[in-house]
């Protein structure tokens, strides 16, 4: 199938390494030891229908439920709501399908598997790059997790976010990870604003 593709994606929170699934996708988020690391866009419902599987799962196995304002203690405007994910497509030679993987792993907001809508922070400083196959060499925990589900833009620099109050900031290419990380979650008693 062929879709549109775009340059924004949903914050579905923070991934942090002794976590058993990721909060964009998975159907065991609900019982997450660490629910306060979600954003406030995590993969919600019923768990996403493939339209190449004939015989999808019952609707009844769900992910988290929908984040209320109220949720957000760490307050609206510390807490990023979406961020600009697009990055540059070019040849490795290192990883040879790492320019293919670059335009596969596009924003789609049509598919709703997963990492082509949302994106999640991982506390390693590639999780913020334009550059996917420098994602891939640089390499580290969660592998090709964290190049596919970063946050990055064309813009020189950095990315734009919007944050839950509506307000849109510029986030530094060279932000602090803990940082971002803070900003990334809705309720992990962090009230870090980029002000």
């Amino acid at each position: 199938m062929l879709y549109n593709r775009g340059t924004y994606r949903g914050n579905s929170g923070l991934y942090t390494s002794d976590d058993t699934s990721y909060w964009d996708s998975s159907g065991e988020q609900k019982g997450k030891q660490y629910a306060n690391d979600r954003g406030p866009l995590p993969g919600v419902g019923p768990l996403y229908l493939d339209p190449w599987v004939p015989n999808p799962l019952p609707m009844t196995k769900w992910c988290a439920s929908p984040v209320k304002i109220k949720q957000i203690t760490d307050g609206t405007a510390n807490t990023v709501l979406l961020g600009e994910k697009a990055h540059i497509v070019r040849s490795s030679a290192t990883i040879a399908s790492a320019a293919e993987d670059a335009r596969r792993r596009r924003t789609f907001w049509a598919y709703t598997y997963t990492s082509y809508q949302r994106s999640v922070t991982f506390l390693q400083t590639r999780t913020i790059t334009n550059d996917y196959a420098r994602c891939m060499e640089i390499g580290g925990p969660s592998d090709e997790n964290t190049c596919k589900r970063g946050w990055g833009s064309l813009h020189p620099g950095g990315f734009n976010v919007t944050m839950c109050d509506g307000s849109v900031q510029f986030i530094s290419e060279s932000i602090d990870v803990f940082l971002f990380g803070a900003l990334s979650t809705i309720a992990n008693g962090d009230t870090i604003a980029l002000q």
